[in-house]
C-alpha cells in the first residue's frame, strides 16, 4: 500500500466550455465544463426545392442561419415567373439546407455538465481533454474485469446477500467470496465497485463479465480496505482492468 500521485483523465467535448483553468484546485462535484447538446432533424424537401440555383440557396442558408421557424412558416420565397412559396415543415432553428436539397432543423437542445469526482487539481488541458490530479493510497490487487469507476459514498463490509441493497448505492462492497447472486444483486441495487478476498475467490484468472469494477486482493489488502468501512466520506478510483484502487488521501 503505498502512497502515489494519481491522475484522471477526462475527455472534452466538442465545444465544451471550460469552468476551470490549469493549477486550479477543484472541490468534489465542482463543474469542470459544461455544453449544449442540440437534436438535428434532417428533412428531405427535394419535391419542394427542385429547380433553385445553388447560388440561391446560398443565399436562403446566409439569411435564415439560426433563425426560429413554427410549422408553417414561410422558409423561401422565390422569384420569377414561377414564383412560389416554401413553408417550414415542423418547428425549429434553421440550420440549413445541404446540396442534396435536405433541411436541416435543430428541433431540441439539451445542458449537460461534467463535475469533479474528487478534490484534485486540475494538470494538463488540450483541446480534447482535461487532467485531474490527486494523492491517493494505493491497494494493488487482480482485476475481475475490464470496468473502471470512481466510488464516492464509502466502504460497505457484506456478510450475508441480504446486507446487498440500495444502501450500497455507489458504495465498495467487500466480500469474502464471489458468486452469480452477489454480481447479479450488486448491479440491481447499483454498488459502486465489489472487492473479493482472493484466496475464496474461484475465478482463478479469468475475467468476468459484469458492469462494476472489481478486484480480488490479497488478506493484507483485504483487511486493510475493512479499516475504511465506517467513513462516508471515502471516494477512491477502481480499475480492474489494471487491478487498482486507488484511495483519495
Amino acid at each position: 500500500m503505498n502512497k502515489v500521485k494519481a491522475s484522471w483523465i477526462i475527455s472534452l467535448p466538442y465545444a465544451a466550455v471550460l469552468k476551470v483553468k490549469k493549477g486550479e484546485k477543484v472541490t468534489l462535484g465542482q463543474v469542470l465544463f459544461e455544453g449544449v447538446t442540440e437534436t438535428e432533424k434532417v428533412v428531405a424537401m427535394q419535391n419542394q426545392l427542385k429547380g433553385l440555383t445553388s447560388d440561391f440557396i446560398k443565399e436562403i442558408n446566409s439569411k435564415n442561419n439560426q433563425k426560429d421557424f413554427q410549422q408553417g412558416d414561410v422558409i423561401i420565397e422565390s422569384q420569377g415567373w414561377f414564383s412560389h412559396k416554401i413553408t417550414c415543415p415542423e418547428s425549429g432553428k434553421f440550420a440549413g439546407i445541404d446540396e442534396l436539397l435536405n433541411l436541416h432543423l435543430i428541433v431540441g437542445s439539451e445542458k449537460w455538465r461534467v463535475t469533479s469526482p474528487t478534490e484534485a487539481v486540475v494538470g494538463l488541458i488540450t483541446e480534447d481533454e482535461l487532467k485531474l490530479e490527486f494523492m491517493a493510497q494505493e491497494y494493488l490487487g487482480r482485476g475481475l474485469n475490464t470496468t473502471k469507476g470512481w466510488v464516492s459514498n464509502g466502504f460497505k463490509k457484506i456478510n450475508t446477500l441480504s446486507d446487498i441493497n440500495f444502501d450500497c448505492k455507489d458504495r465498495i462492497i467487500l466480500v469474502e467470496k464471489m458468486a452469480d447472486t452477489v454480481r447479479l444483486k450488486s448491479e440491481v441495487v447499483g454498488v459502486g465497485a465489489i472487492i473479493v478476498l482472493d484466496e475464496n475467490n474461484e475465478t482463478g484468472d479469468a475475467r468476468i463479465n459484469f458492469k462494476i469494477p472489481g478486484l480480488a486482493v490479497s488478506r493484507e489488502v483485504y483487511d486493510e480496505l475493512l479499516k475504511q468501512v465506517g467513513r462516508p466520506d471515502a471516494r477512491a478510483l477502481v480499475n480492474g482492468n489494471s487491478g487498482r484502487l486507488l484511495l483519495v488521501v
